[in-house]
Order: C-alpha cells, then structure tokens, then sequence
C-alpha cells in the first residue's frame, strides 16, 4: 500500500505523530523526509516513548 500510496501513507503517519506530541511545531518541516514511506527504513517506536 505504501508503494501504491505513498502520498497517503505520508499524510496518515504525520497525523499519528501529530497524535503523539504536544507542542506546536511544523511536522512537515521535521518530520518529512525526502523520500517515500519504504523506499527507506522507517524508525518505529512501539510504545511511542520516543517523543
């Protein structure tokens, strides 16, 4: 889906990390790479303790 979508994939994983933090930032700015979900590894954070 990530392939056929990738657009999609993108808007939808920087709504869950929008969901996580709670300071006001631009997320597209730091939290957009240059390239599409999956062309590259993603960093996944389980239990979301990350942020």
């Amino acid at each position: 889906m990530a392939r056929t979508y990738p657009a999609a994939i993108k808007k939808r994983l920087l709504a869950m990390s929008a969901d996580q933090l709670s300071i006001d930032f631009d997320l597209g700015k730091h939290l957009t790479p240059d390239y599409n979900p999956w062309d590259q590894r993603l960093c996944l954070v389980p239990d979301s303790d990350l942020f």
